[in-house]
């Protein structure tokens, strides 16, 4: 690479170089833009299949139709109100197609499934062959198609397949049917289920940038253009990183990837860690310009600074490439791109920027150099220069006090709290949230659990109305917990198991009838005779049962479905909920006879204990993915300083940031969720990115035959300013993405401002504080 950029004719190389960069540039902008139209943020689709919960529910939809469901309401939408029959007429006719894009949509297919609104279910139970009471048949609907009011209603849509994968298109379909054919008015209607949440967030995570990216770039660049006081050099330094997250970005494109809500945010960490790379390649370039030596500025700038830059962006990309000990695909996936396109961009820094640099300013920069030469350091290097040796002379406070710092943010880790509560990805005032209160006022909580009841036909002797019996007890036991809002099973559709007469009464009456008649002449008891004659009218109706979606039969075995709304934000935050349910439950079953028991099993599924899943891998891939790349960086380190006990010790400013950041989270009960767990690994690599910077000069300046202190004031002087340029221009432009709608999206800007900081902090303060101190007699 040198040789290449020290050719007698600078301008014949390099320029062959960028000219082969600006024809691919259409290309990969055009690439980068189509991955940027794609997301894919359904949640049950990031957790691996190996895993008992994913498989469970993968049995559960093979036997029954989705639970997926969207619920509609609006308000005044009543038991009486006839918009709710035209809008389920509407749907069932598939006219979103009219609404949603004409033929374009008609070649795309159905997307509603199902549509099941409150008063046909309730037409349902009060006629034959249910013939259930009114008030009793909304007794069993309320909190699930009934409001606790018993008036208020709505609609649950269930999706094909082909609804399924395209949810921005389900919703905008509702939307448009409900308000432009039925004429609900648009801040009237109330959407929330898992559909129009994943929707929310496909739109979402690709909106919710809006003017971000513009206003980032704006503020960088204002940055860069004080910090480097060259508009060429920001030029250049700018376009190399705008060039390396569009490779990034098209990574995603050519091995077939899908952009979400955590990938959303890979190209602009990539983009960030090569807008750091550049200005230190610039910075030795300004020194070589400086120092005059034979070579050219750009190609002594590659010779100084190829080391230290590929340490810094190999052992980044450990530390991202350690996020894919996580079992949460989508953070697999940010894990792999980042690294890849960090590596990618390398390739980018050592071919662009010095091609650039060699076309637009070796004359310059030279002349510069040797203006700055004759005239010595300006005001900025000479407060630079007494701020280290103020920390040369405060070393041993200074690493005590950052010492200390660390260890109490380490003894916070073991605090964090994990949610993935898909709620929290909006903010407060926030549309979604505002509907997901409403039916929750209005019907109860909403987060779905799926139980089956499965029984063995050889080993179950329990006939059809007892095994629902069963079924219904063990809904009635569920029913009675706190947190559940509303159950429903086979047992709603059918009539009253239990007659409401009491026991004696209903004997004598038996006994005198017909019954007991038939009773005396087979041998049985008129009770068992009409529990029989109830059996076989109950088994006449298996077909509706199946149809409605809560009962199935395979391999011969019966499955019931018992359906379970649980209380959405405090179900999903108690890690103990779901074992609260299968404790309540299998306390029930162990309470009876053997014969009611034989041949059952009960399993359990649905989102609730997928978030519980998810939520568990989110804490475990942080610590894994951290362990990994402390440990991966640190051999790395050792390996390069040829020393275990100064790799090691370098490692506490690499570790200072993370610790700090996350173990002070914990102290203060603030949850990490999956935009957080994205910046820890992350924070590692660049911290590493300054410190191998650092290490560089300070040993360059050992092998100088200086003392160790001066070695230290050498490299800050030589690292200090370009460290203060990236963390100003890299940290200033993310901060804005704090300001985001879209939760992940802020919380990953603010975090990684934080953590360029607290790196800052680690290098500048913590780093050369240890290195003067007698520790560092390591090095």
């Amino acid at each position: 690479m040198k040789h290449f950029l020290a050719w007698k004719t600078p301008g014949k190389g390099p320029g062959l170089v960028i000219g082969v960069f600006a024809i691919l540039l259409p290309l990969v902008v055009w690439r980068a833009l189509l991955v940027l139209g794609t997301s894919n943020n359904n949640v049950r689709q990031w957790l691996p299949q190996h895993y008992k919960e994913t498989r469970t529910y993968e049995w559960f939809q093979q036997h029954f139709p989705p639970d997926e469901f969207a619920l509609v309401s609006w308000n005044g939408c009543t038991l009486d109100d006839k918009r709710l029959a035209e809008f389920a007429d509407l749907l069932r006719g598939d006219s979103d197609r009219r609404a949603d894009g004409g033929a374009a949509s008609e070649a795309g297919g159905r997307l509603f499934a199902n549509v099941r609104t409150g008063p046909e279910m309730l037409q349902t139970l009060t006629s034959t062959p249910f013939d259930l009471e009114r008030e009793e048949a909304i007794d069993r609907l309320s909190g699930w198609v009934i409001g606790m009011d018993r008036e208020t209603t709505c609609a649950l849509v269930t999706l094909t397949p082909v609804g399924n994968a395209d949810r921005t298109r389900v919703l905008k379909a509702i939307q448009r049917i409900a308000v432009e054919r039925v004429g609900i008015p648009a801040d009237e209607l109330h959407l929330v289920g898992e559909p129009i949440f994943n929707a929310m967030v496909d739109m979402a995570s690709e909106q919710a940038m809006g003017d971000l990216p513009l206003w980032s770039g704006v503020i960088a660049v204002l940055v860069a253009l004080i910090s480097l006081r060259s508009v060429t050099l920001t030029g250049a330094v700018f376009l190399v990183a705008l060039y390396s997250g569009a490779i990034a970005l098209l990574l995603v494109d050519v091995t077939g990837g899908r952009l979400n809500l955590v990938l959303v945010v890979m190209p602009v960490l990539v983009y960030l860690l090569s807008l750091s790379a550049a200005i230190h390649l610039v910075n030795y370039y300004r020194d070589a310009a400086a120092d005059g030596t034979g070579w050219t500025p750009a190609a002594e700038a590659v010779r100084r600074g190829f080391t230290p830059c590929c340490l810094a962006a190999v052992t980044t990309a450990i530390g991202l490439a350690s996020l894919v000990v996580s079992h949460i695909l989508p953070v697999r996936d940010f894990g792999l791109y980042s690294a890849s396109g960090i590596l990618a961009g390398l390739v980018v820094l050592f071919l662009l920027l010095p091609s650039l640099l060699s076309v637009i300013g070796d004359r310059r920069a030279r002349e510069a150099g040797e203006k700055e030469g004759r005239s010595g350091p300006g005001a900025s290097e000479r407060l630079l220069a007494w701020a280290g040796r103020g920390i040369i002379a405060g070393r041993t406070w200074l690493a005590l006090a950052c010492g200390g710092i660390l260890a109490v943010g380490v003894a916070g880790v073991p605090l964090i709290e994990t949610t993935v509560h898909p709620v929290r990805f909006f903010p407060e005032d926030s549309r979604l949230r505002a509907d997901y209160a409403w039916v929750e006022e209005k019907f109860g909580p909403v987060s779905p659990i799926e139980i089956v009841v499965l029984f063995d036909e050889t080993p179950s002797s329990l006939i059809f109305v007892d095994r629902l019996k069963l079924v219904q007890e063990i809904q009635n036991e569920v029913a009675g917990m706190e947190e559940i809002a509303a159950t429903m099973s086979v047992a709603t559709f059918v009539p009253t198991l239990e007659p409401e007469q009491d026991a004696d009464t209903r004997s004598r009456a038996s006994s005198a009838g017909i019954l007991g008649a038939l009773g005396r002449a087979v041998g049985a008891s008129p009770e068992r005779i009409e529990r029989y004659v109830l059996n076989s009218k109950l088994k006449d109706h298996r077909q509706s049962f199946i149809k409605q979606g809560y009962l199935a039969e395979a391999d011969q075995q019966q499955l019931y479905r018992i359906s379970v709304r649980a209380a959405g934000q405090g179900a999903v935050d108690e890690a103990g909920f779901m074992d609260s349910v299968e404790s309540r439950v299998n306390t029930f079953l162990d309470a009876k006879p053997n014969d009611w028991t034989a041949g059952v099993k009960v399993r359990y599924t649905g989102m609730v204990p997928l978030f519980f899943l998810a939520q568990r891998e989110l804490l475990d891939g942080l610590f894994r993915s951290f362990l990994l790349a402390f440990v991966l960086i640190a051999v790395l380190m050792i390996v390069v300083l040829r020393s275990a006990g100064g790799g090691l010790l370098a490692m506490l400013p690499n570790l200072f940031p993370a610790a700090v950041l996350f173990g002070f989270m914990g102290h203060f009960a603030l949850k990490v969720d999956i935009g957080s767990m994205l910046t820890a690994s992350a924070a590692m690599g660049i911290a590493v990115d300054d410190t191998v910077h650092f290490l560089t000069w300070f040993r360059r300046g050992l092998d100088q035959a200086m003392s160790r202190h001066d070695a230290v004031l050498y490299g800050w002087r030589r690292c200090s300013g370009a460290m203060l340029q990236t963390t100003a221009i890299g940290g200033l432009g993310l901060a804005v993405y704090a300001t985001s709608s879209f939760q992940p999206i802020a919380q990953f800007g603010l975090l990684i401002f934080l953590l360029l900081v607290l790196a800052l902090v680690g290098d500048l303060v913590f780093l050369p504080a240890l290195l003067a101190s007698p520790a560092g007699r390591l090095f």
